[in-house]
């Protein structure tokens, strides 16, 4: 036996005995001896297999199919591997080779098992993709099918499940790449989702399988859900082909579709594609069996349900011949077409038939066209617009996503658009309809609808004649067309042909038999046009009831509705009838008919504007205007809805509209002066005054003779506080309209505000100015009207400015005011009268007037003046309660500035709640209210001024009112928190910082108080409340001229506090406590003669108030006047006045504690001017009485021991005493012991100069801090210790201690070193510009001459001392080294060095 054969049969051997491995050995031995032994290669393909080997066991098969191809025991084995391994795929290929191996040997049976093990298995254990694989392998057409036919599934079946895999298979390929695709950046889902679809049935077989299963399916069911499918995949597929790839597909779809509804398929999709794709050129030539058939089969669909309604609407052109049918004799009409008939719609039922189709399927072009036109043949113009822009939109997407072009359905729908528009907001969308039309008829020259279309836009553009010739050809061709007939009757009437055209007009009517809707439109619209020819025809046969009237009305029976004919029938009872009642109701129903309805529109608001009711007129011009939005042209509508609407909006004060309304109008209409004029108006209520002025300014441009906007724009300036302008342009407008009393009115006023405007500036010339004026023009409005509240009231407000600057009050026009007063005739008054009785202002106490000073006649007519405003205007309720309310300020303004007469409180009082009674719920009238109780009831003037604040809690005028009360009370807590809140209210009302100033001040809080008072100062405006706010800033301007003598003595300082203290003065004269001050502000200054002329006059008003009263109050006042006077004589080194005055002050305090002070004052200043007088006998007399006043005074006594001293001989001692006494009463009294020291020094005693030094030494180091800033004690100590020297010169340790203590003083520094004083001075911050400039001055050198000069160019030792260098310089020899002189290199080096400096 050869080698071969013993390994292959030791291998069968070995694998008998399950001996794999051995038999693998001997397999591999046999086929190393012959590589292609086939059985070798089968058994070690085994043992491999059973040795688990797959990958070894496959490559041994391989090789053996390789070696025979078309024996089975190599795939057998294979399958085996491959079941084991569950390679599915591999398996099913192996298996297909292995069936066409037996189909050759024609071994049927094994093919079967092979086939049927194989379906089971790959069920069992294949993925999708395997199943799909096998169905398709048993498919007919497929060489196993053939040979196995009968012993295989059928076709039917194995397709059936194959379609439905692919269809599951499709759909998750799409979900699966969409969601993968979807969350990349960039990434158009729409358009990527279409790609993928595309790549998708393009390469898809479904179409191909829907096919086969057709052909091999014998269920008519399953056919009939695989043509849905197939329908459905061809529509699916359509939708994403590119448009090049789409004409086999559309052409397919549209055919399948089509022949589906020929078989009846009950697949909806077919149908809608058949219905919608049907390109027609009108609807009569659709099927009419086919759309009853589509709604039987599918009454629920939307499409259904349009189609359904168009079946028994008015537009449909089958249902008429449908009821010939029925009632014809043979009785054998269709039962389902009687059905039809006997069922009725209303139009109700219809509409929403047709709105609930469409609302189901509006991609639908057929429902869009149908709703479209029903739409248009009901009137539903805006809704036959949108439903036909729609229906083209929808057709587009056809185009653009089946590339389907229904060009015929695009003319209907374009022709229905057309049609809407010649009707819908009329004439804005003209152009669009003619060009609608003119593109149908370039293809259809003839089209109908285009043409009576194209013809009625003529009409409405007015031109007539050529839409005449349009209709002419028309009824050339169709004499029945009762459209055309109609319009073309209407351009006879509107060319003036009215017999003609009423003719065309009635035969219309005869023509016009049908009694459905749209018919009875068109006769209202017949019978309008015949009323209107006949009113235009022939004007005096108007009242003739059987003419026109009587067409109007057989309008309405006809169509209810019509609004043109409401309108004429308006026009007809409010012009010719009279019956302004039917008129307006009539107007009302055309105008609620019809927004656009202008004549009815315009008619109602004239009637509403003039009853006031502006509400109603802004609801009938906005209705109108925003109709007449949608309907014209943009920028080109009609102007006056938006004017009137302006004027609405006005009246309520509703300003941005009024605004926006008015700019509408100058849109369509820039000439309009009236809307110039009523934007103004709405721009000054807004607070835009400048745009106001504009509007004002063009209206005046558009129309010179518009004298109302000149008077506009003065009230405008008049606002802006521009009075001078606003001045100008009243008396423009009187010089043409003189007697013009509202022009006059507001001249008055301006005036009045002008003279109040210039009081609060300080212009008091030119406030008293405009007052005289005012009254001249209330003077002038008197001769026409002596009624009006607004007069009078501006008379007394002019009055007031008299007894406010009462300087000035010698230019009050007596005259011209009681003319005013006199022009009057007012009638008796009884509550009146009570009130004359109490103040003695009267008419007929006039008479007396003559003997009385000038500012009594000016509070005598200012409270007059308000009361003719209220007498003269009695019976009008509203003013009433005013009118007492400002004689009532009067009385209290009179009371508060002229003196405290009771009489005119009292009356004020009662005026106050007079008012009070009419207008309880008034927060000013509480308030003011509060403010005339608080001296006599304080707890009634607490319970007004919380009423008001209940009534107006943010009222900032009633808190500080409330807050002055507490604090004239004493009630600080009280009184700051009312104060705060009126800050909340308004942080710009002076009084309430006023107020927390006095607190402060009543606390001990200089620092704070003086602090509020100059912001109060900086924030004051008016003259009434500023003179207080004032007086206290100059007041707290002088305490701290008073605690830092010489920082605060800037000549800022004390002008200002001068110039505020005149302001004062000048408002009212004879106020003392200004005129104090302004004494001691120029004192301080040492302007010494204004000083004393200041203070005369107010000690001459004191001493005549103190004769007529001979209060204690008035003697302390005008003692202190007369010491501050004496003292200012001493000051002027008037020394005879001073003792005049200041023993005058003596005599008169002796023996009155009160005048203590006065008494003091005066006796210290009649001791100086003695012994100024050289009288020093009498001066030691006075200061020793005013030492006893003072109790010994510390102070009193230096200025005695100075005199002493001054005397020479044993009063030296006593004044040396006297120093000692005061020492060892007080060891720190430092005026004491620095005159003592001085007395030492000068006369040589080394005791008291040796007892000065250990006082100064052991001195309290917190009051050398504290000590005045003339550095006495480091002088004193100084030459102290100098004395004690050789040379006798001033020390510098004392200036060295005080280094120490203040290092930032450059004072002191200038006793040490100059060049580091000067540094000193330049670093620190409070040192002023003149004190730095001596720095400079001292420090020596050109360069610092010129720093100084540059600091404080007023600086005299500054300009001197660079007068004296300059002078040295120049006398110097030229030097000799080049380059310039040393006084040029010095300039140059001073000018390079002054930035620096500064």
């Amino acid at each position: 036996m050869s080698a071969l054969k013993k390994s292959l049969v030791a291998a069968k051997q070995a694998v008998e005995q399950k001996d794999f491995k051995t038999g693998r050995d001997n397999c591999t031995q046999a086929l190393a001896i012959d590589p292609n032994s086939y059985n070798a290669l089968i058994l070690l393909g085994y043992c491999q297999n059973e040795l688990r080997d797959r990958g070894a066991a496959i490559e041994a098969y391989r090789k053996a199919v390789d070696l025979n191809p078309r024996a089975a025991m190599a795939y057998q084995g294979l399958l085996t591997v491959y079941e084991a391994d569950r390679k599915v795929s591999e398996y099913i290929d192996t298996t297909l080779i292995l069936a066409d191996i037996y189909r050759e040997l024609d071994d049927i049976n094994r093919c079967t098992s092979l086939m049927n093990k194989t379906q089971s298995f790959v069920a069992e254990k294949g993925s999708k993709k395997d199943k799909i694989k096998m169905l398709k392998a048993i498919l007919p057409g497929t060489p196993v099918y053939e040979y196995l036919e009968g012993r295989l599934p059928h076709p039917a079946s194995t397709l059936q499940k194959l379609t439905e895999m692919l269809e599951t298979e499709e759909r998750q390929t799409i979900e699966g790449s969409v969601s993968k695709q979807r969350n990349k950046l960039g990434v158009n889902i729409n358009t990527m989702t279409r790609k993928i679809k595309r790549e998708v049935y393009e390469a898809s077989e479904l179409e191909k399988y829907y096919d086969l299963l057709l052909n091999w399916s014998d269920d008519d069911q399953t056919r009939r859900q695989v043509e849905g499918k197939l329908l459905t995949f061809l529509y699916n597929k359509l939708l994403v082909l590119q448009p090049k790839d789409r004409q086999q597909t559309k052409l397919q779809l549209y055919k399948m579709a089509t022949e589906m509804v020929v078989l009846h398929s009950p697949i909806e999709l077919a149908w809608s594609i058949t219905l919608d794709w049907n390109d027609c050129r009108d609807l009569s030539e659709l099927d009419e069996n086919l759309l009853r058939e589509y709604i039987n089969n599918f009454p629920d669909t939307g499409l259904s349900k349009v189609i359904q309604a168009f079946l028994k609407s008015d537009i449909s052109p089958f249902h008429r011949a449908t009821e010939a049918e029925t009632d014809g004799d043979d009785g054998e009409s269709d039962v389902e077409s009687v059905t039809v008939m006997e069922e009725h719609w209303s139009d109700e039922e219809l509409l929403e038939k047709f709105t609930e189709g469409y609302e189901m399927n509006p991609n639908s072009p057929l429902a869009n066209r149908i709703l479209g036109m029903y739409y248009l043949h009901i009137g539903e113009y805006e809704n036959a617009v949108e439903l036909s822009i729609s229906g083209l939109k929808v057709l587009q997407k056809v185009v653009k996503d089946f590339s389907r072009n229904l060009k015929k359905c695009r003319d209907a729908i374009s022709v229905t658009l057309g049609t809407a528009y010649i009707y819908y907001q009329a004439p804005r969308h003209f152009d669009e309809a003619l060009h609608i039309f003119d593109e149908i008829l370039s293809d259809m020259p003839d089209h109908s609808q285009a043409l009576i279309g194209k013809a009625l836009i003529f009409e409405e553009q007015c031109q007539v004649t050529e839409a005449r010739d349009i209709l002419q050809s028309i009824l050339d061709k169709d004499p029945k067309n009762v459209v055309a007939l109609s319009e073309i009757s209407w351009c006879k009437i509107l060319l003036g042909q009215h017999e003609e055209g009423r003719a065309g007009l009635e035969k219309c009517l005869s023509l016009l038999t049908r009694d459905d809707p749209s018919s009875e439109n068109m006769k209202a619209k017949i019978w309008w046009r015949i009323g209107k020819s006949m009113w235009d025809e022939r004007s005096d046969l108007r009242s003739d009831r059987s003419r026109s009237y009587n067409a109007f009305v057989t309008s309405l029976k006809f169509n209810p509705n019509y609004a043109p004919s409401y309108t004429s029938l308006g026009v007809f009872f409010a012009d010719i009838a009279g019956e302004t009642e039917r008129a307006g109701k009539c107007f009302h129903k055309a105008f609620e008919l019809d927004a656009t309805e202008a004549e009815a529109a315009k008619r109602l608001t004239e009637t509403f504007a003039n009853e006031r009711d502006w509400e109603l007129v802004e609801v009938i011009a906005s209705r109108f205007a925003e109709a007449e939005k949608k309907r014209s042209v943009p920028g080109k509508e009609a102007s006056w809805p938006y004017r009137v609407l302006g004027v609405a909006y006005l009246q309520s004060q509703d300003l941005v509209k009024a605004i926006q309304s008015f700019q509408t109008a100058l849109r369509s209409d820039s000439s309009d002066t009236h809307s110039w004029t009523g934007l103004g108006e709405a721009y000054a209520a807004s607070g835009r005054y400048i745009a106001a002025s504009k509007s004002f300014v063009r209206a005046s441009t558009v129309d010179p003779d518009n004298w109302y906007a000149q008077f506009l724009l003065g009230m405008v300036h008049r606002q802006i506080q521009d009075f001078d302008e606003a001045k100008t342009l009243f008396n423009s407008v009187l010089s043409e309209r003189p007697s013009e009393f509202v022009v006059l009115s507001h001249l008055c006023e301006a005036l009045v505000a002008s003279a109040q405007h210039n009081v609060a500036r300080h212009y008091y010339g030119d406030a008293v100015s405009d007052a005289v004026e005012a009254l001249e023009v209330a003077l002038t409005i008197s001769k026409t009207r002596t009624d009006s509240f607004n007069m009078w009231k501006n008379a007394g407000d002019a009055i007031a400015i008299f007894f406010q600057v009462k300087a000035m009050a010698d230019k009050f026009p007596t005259e011209t005011v009681t003319s005013l007063i006199l022009s009057a005739h007012p009638e008796f008054n009884a509550e009146m009268q009570r009130i004359d009785e109490i103040d003695g202002v009267s008419l007929k106490n006039i008479g007396k007037l003559d003997n009385i000073d000038i500012l009594q006649t000016v509070t005598f007519y200012h409270c007059l003046a308000y009361k003719m405003g209220l007498l003269e205007t009695y019976q009008t309720m509203k003013s009433r309660a005013v009118g007492w309310f400002n004689i009532a300020c009067a009385e209290l303004r009179i009371f508060q500035k002229m003196g405290m007469d009771e009489h005119y409180e009292s009356a004020a009082i009662e005026c106050f709640k007079n008012a009070i009674k009419l207008e309880p719920k008034n927060a000013q009238f509480w308030n003011a209210y509060g403010i005339t109780t608080a001296r006599q009831y304080p707890l009634i003037s607490q319970h007004a001024f919380i009423r008001s604040l209940i009534i107006d809690n943010k009222q900032v005028v009633a808190w500080a009112n409330l807050g002055t009360m507490y604090l004239i009370k004493g009630d600080y807590e009280l009184a700051n928190l009312a104060f705060t809140r009126a800050q909340s209210a308004d942080p710009d009302y002076m009084i309430s910082w006023l107020g927390q100033g006095l607190i402060a001040k009543a606390v001990g809080e200089e620092a704070e108080a003086n602090d509020l008072f100059e912001h109060s100062f900086t924030i004051c405006s008016g003259a009434d409340v500023s003179k207080l706010a004032h007086l206290l800033y100059a007041a707290s301007a002088f305490a701290q001229m008073t605690k830092s003598s010489t920082r605060a003595l800037t000549p800022i300082n004390v002008e200002l506090a001068v110039f505020t203290l005149e302001k004062v003065l000048l408002l009212d004269p004879e106020y003392v406590p200004a005129a104090q001050y302004k004494a001691l502000v120029l004192e301080r200054k040492g302007d010494y003669s204004r000083a004393i002329a200041t203070l005369t006059d107010a000690c001459s008003r004191l001493e005549q108030l103190y004769e007529d009263s001979e209060s204690p109050e008035e003697l302390r006042e005008f003692t202190n006047a007369k010491a501050q006077l004496a003292r200012l004589y001493l000051a002027h080194k008037d020394f005879s006045e001073s003792l005049e005055a200041s023993l005058f002050v003596v005599d008169l305090s002796e023996g009155d504690d009160n005048l203590r002070l006065s008494r003091l004052s005066a006796e210290i200043t009649a001791g100086l001017a003695y012994y100024y007088s050289n009288q020093s006998d009498e001066a030691l007399k006075m200061f020793g009485m005013a030492g006893s006043d003072s109790n010994d005074d510390l102070d009193i006594s230096v200025m005695l021991a100075q005199v002493l001293y001054s005397l020479g001989g044993e009063n030296r001692e006593k004044a040396s005493d006297l120093l000692f006494k005061n020492i060892e009463q007080d060891s720190q009294h430092l005026k004491s012991i620095t005159l003592l020291g001085t007395i030492g020094l000068v006369d040589g005693s080394e005791d008291i100069v040796d007892a000065i030094e250990a006082e100064l030494t052991d001195f309290d180091i917190d009051q050398q801090l504290n000590s005045v800033s003339d550095r006495s004690i480091e002088i004193l100590m100084s030459a102290l210790e100098g004395s004690k020297s050789k040379d006798h010169k001033p020390t510098v340790r004392p200036w060295l201690q005080s280094a120490i203590l203040k290092p930032s003083d450059p004072k002191i520094w200038n006793h040490i070193d100059r060049k580091t004083a000067l540094e000193t001075a330049m670093l620190e911050k409070s040192v002023k510009a003149r004190e730095l400039s001596d720095e400079f001055v001292a420090a020596g050198s050109f360069a610092n001459s010129i720093k100084a000069i540059f600091i404080s160019p007023g600086n005299e030792k500054a300009w001197g001392n660079l007068a004296s260098l300059t002078e040295e310089f120049s006398k110097r020899p030229p030097p000799a080294v080049k380059g310039g002189n040393a006084l040029e290199e010095d300039i140059i080096k001073g000018v390079g060095e002054m930035k620096v400096g500064a």
